[in-house]
């Protein structure tokens, strides 16, 4: 199973033009992925651009959200259908920032559930927002987990990408540390293996995000026991983003 890096361009950049200047930067400067998946994630507008400008290479083209409903009035949505026929392959959804403005983790389900019917691989996040002494935090990220995965059958589990983000290490100088990543590795696989059974985390891919950039990425891909990382800030720079890659790469 190939590492994944998923590059969450976010609300970036503010034209087409500079969307076009970004990925011919990835193309020029990521001559080689092999054995990791390398996934670019711009905002809608640019979805065709960017998929225009990175034809012929290996780079994947992904959307940052998507609607669970295959049409119909939904103003503002955007359907599965679409982003297939715009060739896109994988989808975030369940982002702290798309929950942060209500969206549920039923919504989750239903979108992951939505993609994984139309052949497309959903990413999706879980995290907390803050950490206590008495454990809790553990307890709403299982509940975040398992409502997120409600309806996904475990021969549909391979079919998608589990991403870490603790909120609370978001926009800090460092991210958390690899012993850290790795507890938490262990404990989302114990809730995959108490909702699926045994023998299921392998199927899974499990990734890190949360300030990550490829000046402290070690650590994390050294000892967090992850098979790839979702970045923010860092994928605008196609520089650290082929850094990035290659140190995934060796891992």
């Amino acid at each position: 199973m190939n590492k994944i890096l998923i590059a969450n361009w976010k609300m970036n950049p503010s034209s087409e033009k500079d969307a076009k200047k970004l990925i011919k930067e990835y193309v020029e400067t990521i001559s080689s992925s092999k054995g990791v998946d390398l996934v670019v994630c711009p905002p809608f507008p640019y979805i065709s651009t960017i998929y225009n400008e990175y034809s012929g290479t290996k780079i994947s083209l992904g959307a940052q959200d998507v609607f669970y409903e295959k049409e119909g009035s939904y103003t503002g949505e955007v359907s599965v259908e679409s982003l297939k026929d715009l060739k896109v392959s994988h989808v975030i959804i369940g982002h702290s920032e798309r929950r942060n403005l209500g969206e549920s983790s039923s919504d989750v389900a239903k979108k992951a559930k939505t993609c994984i019917k139309a052949g497309i691989i959903p990413i999706i996040c879980t995290g907390e927002k803050e950490r206590s002494e008495d454990g809790k935090y553990l307890k709403h990220l299982e509940r975040e987990i398992t409502e997120s995965l409600e309806g996904i059958s475990r021969s549909d589990i391979s079919k998608l990408v589990i991403a870490y983000e603790p909120i609370w290490a978001i926009g800090k100088k460092e991210p958390m540390s690899g012993y850290e990543m790795h507890q938490m590795s262990i404990f989302i696989r114990k809730v995959l293996v108490k909702k699926y059974g045994k023998n299921i985390t392998n199927k899974v891919r499990v990734i890190y995000g949360g300030s990550i950039n490829d000046s402290n990425a070690n650590d994390i891909l050294e000892n967090g026991n992850v098979e790839g990382l979702i970045i923010g800030r860092a994928s605008l720079d196609a520089k650290q983003v082929f850094s990035l890659v290659k140190l995934l790469g060796k891992i």
